[in-house]
């Protein structure tokens, strides 16, 4: 009789155990990826925010190295894709060349402010939008 409660105990205590293991294993396989996709998105974000904060405020060497990189970003991101669809990840690729182009622009460099403009012209088409020679970039019908 005594042999067969601790039987019965060691099955308890090890169910008890394999259960909590085996739940800490599904909780972190579930939340674990998602964690991981919002924080390279928040840092996406911090990135693009930045990038803006020196387009605004920076000389035109620490604006085009911002926003350079952060155009890279935006490419190599799938993430960025996945929740903001192919047209708006395009809208911020084009926007951050059409950034590119005015600061270019206002340093000088002409020939580079063309080289962005159309690179973020091909960046809004590429999304699906259609653009003016008014500079307005709206959706296509």
């Amino acid at each position: 009789m005594n042999r067969r409660r601790l039987l019965l105990g060691m099955a308890l205590i090890g169910s008890f155990v394999g259960g909590g293991v085996l739940g800490g294993a599904i909780v972190i396989f579930r939340t674990v990826p998602a964690s991981a996709q919002m924080v390279s998105m928040l840092m996406l974000s911090n990135s693009g925010h930045e990038s803006y904060v020196r387009y605004r405020y920076g000389s035109y060497p620490v604006a085009k190295a911002a926003l350079l990189q952060y155009a890279e970003q935006l490419g190599s991101s799938p993430l960025r894709q996945r929740i903001l669809g192919e047209a708006g990840a395009e809208f911020d690729v084009g926007l951050t060349y059409g950034r590119l182009a005015l600061v270019a622009e206002r340093a000088g460099h002409t020939d580079e402010a063309t080289q962005y403009m159309t690179r973020a012209v091909e960046a809004f088409r590429a999304g699906g939008r259609q653009i003016d020679e008014g500079a307005s970039v709206h959706p296509a019908a």
